[in-house]
């Protein structure tokens, strides 16, 4: 199989020329990079303040992080029943620590159809084995989900539970306590990734997390799309019991993490107000922005298209008919100046040709109606 980031690269090359209106990017874009540039400057000048007595921004530092920052993690991030935190290099190396430690060769990790294709590389690089669920999990039936499990036997289950990329889609309550309750029968790992949860638009209405439903979860974290991808700054939050292991192979892997970039997120981390007058802002230019798309696939697109109404994050997942071929209408779109990225990109198995994916994280307010005008001409020549 080709490599899904080799693929990505070919489709975000394309998508990235100057005079294309692109849906492709699950980025911040200079809109969002601003907003955050006030919540930084304010970090850093308190850095820069006490310098002369931060003498541990020159310095290593412990691999499993500064305990300044450790404690408010503790703090603001742990769930019921105690927690170990590892300060990271943003999620990916979260993933990759994590992949390191538990996957031996031929061990299965067990994940949707359509994920993330950063999981590849990490898995294949530990000899792993990547097997899909039958279904999507919000379709999946009970006994059919119990079967696979039993049958594939994970030794790590990934979820991405809320607003996952790529196709912006929550996991419901009732798969969430399922495979809670599936993993104290069965003993494999559920890994959680909530890169996206903080992007929710409603939080009141926010179902749990797993790792707060499910204490053994190791949960991965960044801080790349709340803030800014430049910080490289993330974390692994973990049952103490792991906590030993994936110290050892963060320190085998980069010995720490910058100093100066835990200094700013406990700084922010530590003026909720702050924060969180930053996450309200950009949850609702998000929302705004995916209201706008919404609308316009409803104005725009023929009614043999259908997509997800997604409640927080970048991502819409649209499936055209079975005759559609994504990536010949990529290509089509191109031509007229628009882009998005084709469903089959993130297929580890089953592959989606009549489907894609559309993004608002990049795109400007002022050209997403324009955008899906353009691709839904497109669609009709």
């Amino acid at each position: 199989m080709e490599s899904l980031v080799s693929l990505w690269d070919q489709y975000s090359s394309l998508s990235s020329q100057s005079n294309i209106i692109s849906f492709s990017l699950g980025i911040p874009n200079n809109h969002i990079l601003n907003q955050s540039r006030k919540l930084v400057k304010t970090a850093l000048k308190k850095i820069v303040k006490n310098f002369r007595a931060n003498t541990e921004i020159l310095s290593y530092a412990q691999p499993q992080g500064l305990n300044s920052l450790l404690k408010t993690l503790q703090d603001q991030y742990s769930s019921k029943g105690k927690s170990g935190f590892i300060v990271t290099q943003g999620a990916q190396q979260a993933l990759s620590i994590i992949f390191q430690t538990f996957i031996k060769p031929q061990n299965i990790v067990l994940i949707e159809n359509q994920n993330y294709i950063g999981l590849q590389k990490t898995i294949n690089n530990q000899q792993g084995r990547i097997k899909c669920f039958s279904q999507p999990l919000n379709q999946i039936s009970i006994p059919t989900l119990k079967s696979n499990i039993k049958k594939i036997k994970p030794k790590i289950i990934y979820l991405n539970p809320d607003f996952s990329n790529p196709t912006g889609n929550t996991l419901t309550l009732e798969k969430r306590q399922i495979l809670v309750e599936l993993a104290d029968k069965y003993s494999f790992i559920i890994l959680e990734d909530q890169t996206y949860r903080s992007l929710v638009y409603k939080p009141k209405s926010q179902l749990p997390s797993i790792k707060q439903l499910y204490p053994p979860t190791i949960a991965v974290n960044t801080v790349s799309k709340i803030i800014a991808p430049g910080l490289r700054i993330g974390w692994i939050n973990t049952p103490p019991k792991h906590l030993d292991l994936l110290i050892s192979q963060k320190k085998a892997t980069d010995l720490f993490t910058t100093p100066i970039t835990q200094l700013m997120l406990n700084y922010i981390l530590e003026h909720q107000s702050l924060y969180q007058h930053h996450l309200k802002k950009i949850r609702r230019h998000y929302q705004s922005k995916m209201s706008i798309l919404l609308k316009s696939l409803k104005k725009y697109f023929p009614t043999t298209y259908t997509w997800n109404l997604p409640q927080g994050g970048f991502f819409v997942w649209v499936k055209g008919p079975k005759s559609l071929d994504s990536k010949k209408l990529f290509h089509q779109a191109i031509k007229n100046n628009v882009a998005f990225m084709p469903g089959f990109i993130f297929s580890y198995q089953n592959s989606s040709q009549n489907t894609f994916r559309l993004s608002i994280s990049h795109i400007s307010k002022n050209k997403i109606k324009i955008g899906v005008k353009k691709l839904a001409q497109t669609i009709s020549s």
